[in-house]
């Protein structure tokens, strides 16, 4: 098959990858000023996949196709750099985190260096999953997709090519068969979607189609007009600065939203080095060099910045942005130090490879090691030790009958949950209505009230109790309360506690708002139905990180007689306040109670409670918000539980 001429260098393509390192570390440093930078990672999809695909072609078209020195190669570039990284994760967290962190950590470290830590986060992207921005090695999933595509792709090109198949239609059809599993679960599978293969796997065949196209079709960037090839290349790249400026976290994402990024980058390639976009602005040496560097800066940036945001939740404009700097350095000093030398060394490949995949490995044994080791306790303090070992149990609350998960049907709830609102005996029934901060208040409530009353439970990971309320262009939320509704307004002699992490969904509960509105038409709705009491529980207090690992940083060191505070202003997130004091506001005048668990659980001076008895394990959180058993049995204590009459409404 006749081919046009190798590619050879192009300085455009690693401006390229400095446009795309240089939006995804200005989303993580600065999420709320570039929303969409997350982008760039789709755009190293498109680029990954139209290299290594020419790397390929090539190859076969010359009948000098290796899979050892193929993969060898894809270790001495990968491998070296990805070492160094969790091996420095190793350290750090050893230094740094509670067990529990660092067992977590030993877990993503082994699946890093087994290129599947995309399938380990999305098997933890449940609503209990820790913040995004707290987990030190969450960038390595796009690299576990891009390793498990070269893993399959030359396989596959190799198979077509030998038996002289349609190359070409085939990854054509593998993408839109892949694009049509992004489009389909996108809604209902949001985590799988973002973070597996298959839904991902169209990007990387994008360009691998432009790489076919470009050498046995009809090399594009050489056979079209100069005027042409400029305005491909400028309209590839307003289509990457829509996506960055345009998309943010609430939107469906691959879905068709990732054509934006997708499509600039096949067009900004296709215009070819001369463009004048391309030759100019990509091809400048700064930019140039930064996407020479992106892959390790790619690397450190977001350790150091999740790193960061564990020892102190509030961490400046100006820290964030020193650590970018930093970042810069180290990746500068990996690109010189270690991935040049070993890359572009005079040891033979297959030593440079398999020494290199040794390194790897070693490092996963030893993440494997901590996570066996459950985060290796023994390297702390006695007191810490003892500060580090409390586990919620979860149970109690009724995961997976009463607590429901977002896939779970509406009619999902066991019969156990709700069979008591048939129950017109005694003083009647409490009902907790909510998310999953609701279900964790439920053990409180039974513990309180479940001798003289019947309780019932209705509760859901990240669904507020809330009428047309809907998550990401999904309607789960919404069919789930029009479910408790229907059951609220057929059985009615009862109490409802509606209770949510209130400040997750909004800062704005207003009564101008939209959930504001719609919190109220809830309310409303409940009492015309016949419920005979709605109490409205305020937002509990929120932190800014794991309660635990802040109440001991707060006592700024690891001394053997340390105590946890009782209250502390330390990491307290404002917003539960703020939020608080709207609720009084909209709430004045509807016809129900409002409970302020924050004035109940804070003060001015003192800050909020963070543990609720003299042990010092009995903490009022183990995550950011979520109430502990105890704590539940602290603020359920406060209702005013009593059987009203309609005149007292």
């Amino acid at each position: 098959m006749k081919y046009h001429f190798p590619m050879g260098y192009r300085a455009d393509i690693d401006g390229l990858r400095g446009v795309a390192v240089l939006a995804v570390v200005a989303f993580h440093a600065f999420p709320s000023c570039f929303e969409g930078g997350f982008t760039g990672v789709d755009i190293f999809f498109v680029i990954s996949g139209f290299l290594i695909s020419t790397i390929i072609f090539e190859m076969n078209a010359r009948r000098d196709f290796s899979f050892i020195e193929f993969y060898a190669r894809r270790a001495r570039r990968l491998f070296p750099a990805l070492g160094v990284i969790l091996a420095a994760n190793c350290v750090f967290g050893w230094i740094y985190l509670l067990p529990d962190e660092y067992q977590h950590l030993g877990e993503h470290i082994a699946a890093g260096a087994a290129f599947v830590q995309n399938f380990v986060l999305w098997g933890e992207a449940g609503y209990f999953d820790k913040s995004a921005e707290l987990k030190p090695l969450l960038h390595l999933w796009s690299l576990a997709v891009e390793e498990q595509f070269y893993l399959i792709y030359p396989i596959m090109v190799w198979a077509l090519w030998r038996h002289r198949m349609n190359i070409l239609i085939a990854l054509v059809l593998l993408a839109g068969f892949s694009f049509a599993l992004n489009i389909t679960r996108v809604a209902g599978h949001p985590a799988e979607a973002f973070f597996l293969l298959h839904s991902r796997f169209w990007e990387l065949l994008a360009g691998g189609i432009l790489a076919y196209v470009r050498m046995f079709k009809l090399n594009l960037p050489y056979l079209t007009p100069a005027r042409w090839r400029n305005a491909l290349s400028v309209l590839g790249l307003l289509l990457i600065s829509a996506g960055i400026s345009v998309l943010d976290k609430d939107k469906a994402f691959p879905g068709w939203w990732a054509l934006l990024p997708v499509l600039g980058t096949l067009l900004i390639i296709s215009s070819g080095p001369h463009a004048w976009i391309n030759r100019v602005v990509l091809g400048a040496p700064a930019l140039s060099f930064l996407g020479r560097i992106s892959y390790p800066l790619y690397l450190w940036h977001w350790t150091m910045l999740s790193f960061a945001r564990i020892a102190n939740p509030d961490v400046t404009a100006l820290t964030r942005s020193g650590l970018i700097v930093i970042s810069g350095l180290l990746a500068w000093s990996t690109y010189q130090y270690i991935e040049k030398p070993i890359r572009f060394g005079k040891s033979s490949l297959r030593r440079v490879s398999v020494g290199t995949a040794s390194v790897l490995a070693a490092v996963g044994v030893v993440g494997l090691f901590v996570f066996q080791a459950q985060g290796v306790p023994s390297r702390l303090p006695n007191a810490i030790q003892a500060l580090t070992t409390y586990k919620y149990d979860f149970s109690e609350a009724l995961v997976g009958e009463c607590w429901l998960s977002g896939v779970q049907p509406p009619n999902g709830f066991a019969q156990a949950c709700y069979g008591n609102l048939r129950n017109d005996c005694g003083n009647g029934t409490v009902v907790i209505w909510g998310d999953s901060h609701a279900a964790c208040l439920t053990p409180g409530v039974r513990a309180a009230y479940g001798d003289s009353w019947s309780v019932a439970q209705f509760t859901r990971d990240g669904c507020p109790p809330i009428l047309g309320y809907n998550r990401a262009q999904t309607t789960y939320c919404d069919d789930n309360n029009k479910f408790v509704t229907s059951l609220l307004h057929n059985y009615s002699r009862s109490t409802v506690i509606l209770f949510a992490s209130w400040t997750n969904y909004s800062k704005d509960w207003t009564a101008s708002s939209q959930v504001g509105k719609a919190l109220l038409n809830t309310v409303r709705n409940l009492h015309d139905a016949g419920v005979d009491r709605v109490i409205v529980m305020g937002p509990s207090p929120m932190w800014k990180g794991m309660l635990p690992k802040l109440a001991i940083n707060a006592g700024k060191t690891y001394f053997q007689n340390y105590t946890v505070p009782l209250r502390m202003n330390f990491g307290l997130d404002p917003n539960s306040n703020a939020v608080d004091k709207q609720f009084r506001s909209l709430l004045a005048g509807s016809p129900c109670e409002y409970i302020s668990v924050f004035d109940f659980l804070c003060n001015d001076l003192e800050g909020c409670l963070v543990r609720t008895t003299n042990e010092q394990t009995s903490f009022t959180t183990w995550d950011y918000g979520h109430l502990t058993s105890s704590a539940a049995r602290l603020v359920a204590g406060q209702l005013p539980i009593h059987r009203p009459t309609r005149s007292e409404h």
